[in-house]
């Protein structure tokens, strides 16, 4: 849970997110559901806090991803309200035809439109674009450490590879969309 001495739970969101990778090694569309956490911060800006889960049609690809990041100030329209989104995340890949799963850093830009149908409930989107780096290490070392080395030499002052992890799924990027449910606190 968020710590903040200057904000407050402000919403809770749940919705279903679909996004469109373009990985080194495949390239395919992924969707899963999401749920979030806006916090109040000063001058109509916020924080968020989210947890999400998605995987493709085969089944070959799932994405377990954890982001926070801040919302801009809103543009109002009536019951409508339009905000500047950007992240960063942690997510954990796991591709079928790879022995090992992968480890990617993510950061997301975005618009979250907001459609208020009461004062505690409203609908909610996002409609943007997320780029992944795969920071998954070649190899373990006996001794717990990694390397990305190549070779006989790699980790040998630290007792020998214990692990290869060969396969990489490689960065991405590509759009994303999210709608979902949004309850005011």
């Amino acid at each position: 849970m968020l710590v903040c001495s200057a904000c407050h739970a402000q919403s809770t969101y749940v919705g279903w997110n679909v996004s469109r990778p373009e990985f080194n090694q495949v390239e395919t569309t992924l969707s899963g559901p999401l749920i979030g956490w806006n916090y109040a911060l000063h001058d109509d800006k916020s924080t968020f806090a989210e947890l999400g889960y998605q995987r493709n049609g085969a089944d070959s690809l799932q994405l377990s991803s954890i982001r926070s990041g801040l919302l801009g100030p809103t543009i109002s329209a009536g019951q409508l309200d339009l905000r500047g989104r950007m992240d960063f995340g942690y997510s954990v890949a796991r591709f079928v035809l790879f022995e090992n799963s992968n480890s990617l850093f993510s950061f997301g830009l975005s618009i979250q439109p907001t459609l208020h149908l009461t004062d505690d409930l409203a609908l909610t989107g996002l409609i943007g674009y997320r780029f992944y780096y795969d920071q998954t290490r070649k190899r373990r070392c006996a001794d717990g450490s990694h390397a990305d080395g190549e070779g006989a030499a790699t980790c040998l002052d630290h007792g020998g590879i214990e692990e290869d992890y060969p396969d990489r799924i490689g960065d991405a990027h590509g759009p994303e969309f999210t709608i979902g449910i949004l309850y005011r606190h």
